[in-house]
């Protein structure tokens, strides 16, 4: 690697590598995240005409649009929402790329570092590769940032030397980075900021959060110069977000006649909603399914720190609204969160967790060959992530709630500094180029480990349940993907489960056939074979991985 500019082939390499990289990770998990079959469920009632079953569904409506747009091609909505997928990885890698060469210039292998990340490192796979919105939010939050970032220098020119200027990282030579070749006088740039402004709105239509990419339009707002072009960078901004940000939130209004901004329990709960309670998801929806809900006094409990955090009654009230809090009419307000404090504190460890030991010790490494420098890179990088954790704090400081997953568009904008650590170790010498090569393949094997393989004995018992049982036939499991998997209506089991309950619930919706893990039965219910006359009629799997179908004696 020299100061040469890098050959033009590399780019189109990196968005390939990103395509087979995701397709390889969707080819090692068994089945897809637990969401997904509500996205589907969207596409298949675009494709229907239904549109209004559609967004009366909480989960914003761009992914299952684009998945049943692509399924026009593919001939499926599984295969139409995967193409959504791998496409917002191959947007992430370009925008990584041009992010990094906007902000420091002078370095011309940075975008190759950037880019190379985008496509290998561990969440943007994980989560990129499965029939899941996040993957989408994030590649269209990280474009976001790009035209605020355009919008930015247009309104804050720098009057230093061309940016073909080539310097390598190193702690003794990275010097500032120009931001433009000329002395330009300061102007809004109104192209910028309509992107900027189509961005967010898109972001939105896939994830709410999305919406945090206001704080930066603010901050380019206020970098204009003078009334006048204050207002027209608004104008800019604010235009197209709003041309698509209010026919949703118009429909919405129409499906609960409350306004807000989001129809997601969890949004809901973080107060971007007027409704005094949930909003139900449509009964023939995976997540509109009935819920058998788990015996709270028999569970085990749970942490309430780190990753596995969960308050347990927003969780009730964010997955399923179950039926028992609407009655009794409880309001969202009494669905707590965490102290500021502790939501904070939860939500840096969260990210620790999240973004992986290989990214931030090369994101640490970059930082301290950018330090003592004035350069364009750390500040913008900073605030943005600053924005995006200011999102994650407020859900857990409301509602108690967040994942990995939630933190991904965190992430992504380290993605710069550390490709800097990144050049830096591969500038050094042999140790820490070897250095290098472990953290990239951990990252890549992180990425692309099996997932949820312990499931195989599931697929095939529901496989049996798709041809042995009529359809419209409900029957009892565990997690609501398997409603996709058998193409049957579902009564979700969180065990343990109170036995009166669910012994209602099986009467009420005339459930013959019970899916459930040997483990989790053994362990929960070891008794229900017998206190139900059920009998064991297919059995698949082996070891742990041990899915049983069950029936009773008589119907």
């Amino acid at each position: 690697m020299n100061d040469r500019a890098p050959p033009r082939w590399i780019l189109p390499s990196l968005l390939l590598l990103a395509v087979a990289v995701r397709l390889f990770a969707w080819s090692r998990a068994a089945m897809m995240m637990n969401d997904g079959p509500d996205f589907l469920w969207q596409a298949e009632q675009l494709l229907a005409g239904d549109v209004r079953a559609m967004l009366a569904h909480p989960y914003h409506p761009l992914y299952g649009a684009l998945a049943a747009a692509f399924a026009l091609l593919t001939g499926s909505v599984l295969s139409g929402a995967l193409c959504v997928s791998v496409a917002s990885g191959v947007a992430l890698v370009g925008t990584s790329w041009w992010l990094a060469r906007r902000l420091l210039p002078a370095e011309r292998w940075l975008p190759v570092a950037a880019g190379l990340l985008a496509a290998i490192s561990a969440r943007a796979t994980q989560y990129g590769a499965d029939i899941q919105s996040d993957g989408l939010a994030t590649a269209l939050w990280l474009l976001g940032l790009a035209a605020l970032l355009a919008a930015w220098q247009a309104a804050r020119p720098t009057n230093t030397a061309s940016r073909e200027r080539s310097t390598r990282v190193s702690d003794s030579e990275l010097a500032a980075s120009p931001q433009a070749a000329s002395s330009s006088a300061p102007r809004v740039h109104v192209g910028a900021l309509l992107l900027a402004g189509v961005f967010t709105g898109l972001g939105y239509l896939t994830r709410p959060e999305v919406l945090a990419l206001g704080l930066p339009a603010l901050a380019v707002v206020l970098a204009c110069r003078g009334v006048a072009g204050r207002v027209r960078a608004a104008v800019a901004y604010g235009v197209p977000l709003l041309v698509l940000l209010l026919p949703y939130v118009f429909a919405m209004h129409t499906e609960t006649n409350t306004w807000g901004l989001s129809l997601k329990p969890s949004l809901q709960l973080s107060g971007l909603s007027s409704a005094p309670f949930v909003h139900q998801a449509p009964p023939d929806s995976p997540l509109g399914s009935p819920v058998a809900w788990r015996d709270r006094s028999r569970a085990p409990e749970r942490p309430l720190t780190g990753a596995a955090r969960r308050d347990a009654e927003a969780t009730e009230a964010m997955e399923h609204n179950p039926p028992a809090t609407r009655d009794a009419g409880m309001s969202l307000l009494a669905v707590r969160g965490e102290p500021v404090a502790r939501a904070a504190a939860a939500a840096l460890d969260d990210f620790v967790h999240a973004a992986r030991l290989e990214l931030l010790l090369l994101a640490i490494v970059g930082v301290a060959a950018l330090r003592r420098r004035r350069n364009a890179l750390l500040g913008p990088t900073c605030f943005a992530w600053c924005c995006w954790m200011s999102v994650v704090v407020a859900q857990l400081a409301l509602v108690g709630y967040a994942t990995n997953r939630h933190l991904l568009p965190a992430i992504v904008v380290l993605l710069p500094i550390s490709g800097v650590g990144l050049l830096h170790l591969a500038r050094g010498g042999t140790l820490l180029r070897v250095l290098l090569a472990l953290l990239l393949l951990e990252g890549l094997r992180a990425g692309t480990e099996e997932q949820r393989q312990d499931h195989w004995g599931r697929l095939e018992a529901l496989a049996w349940v798709a041809e042995h049982t009529p359809e419209g036939a409900r029957f009892a499991t565990h997690r609501r993907r398997d409603a996709w998997y058998a193409q049957r209506p579902i009564l979700v089991t969180q065990m343990p489960v109170n036995d009166a309950d669910f012994q209602a619930l099986i009467t009420e919706h005339n459930v013959q056939t019970f899916v459930f893990d040997e483990r989790r039965l053994l362990e929960h219910h070891p008794d229900w074979p017998t206190k139900k006359n059920l009998i064991e009629v297919a059995r698949f799997g082996q070891g742990e991985d041990v899915a049983l179908v069950l029936r009773p004696t008589t119907p």
